[in-house]
């Protein structure tokens, strides 16, 4: 179900962690890597929405190697 103001992506990959799960997913113009605490079930290409803490985020530019403050 569509959420207003939130990203749809897709999850591409679910590797099991432990205790976290690393959450690989992509839209239609970027791919995000995102850390749940616990477990998470889901089939893979499955749509999920997203929202985000600007405080809580690392943003990483491959093109320069670097992580970029917010």
């Amino acid at each position: 179900m569509e959420k207003p103001g939130w990203l749809k992506v897709r999850l591409v990959s679910v590797p099991p962690t432990g205790s976290e799960t690393i959450l690989q997913t992509e839209s239609e113009n970027a791919r995000f890597t995102l850390l749940q605490p616990g477990f998470f079930e889901s089939s893979l290409d499955e749509p999920l929405w997203l929202t985000f803490d600007a405080a809580a985020m690392n943003v990483f530019d491959a093109g320069i190697a670097r992580n970029l403050a917010l």
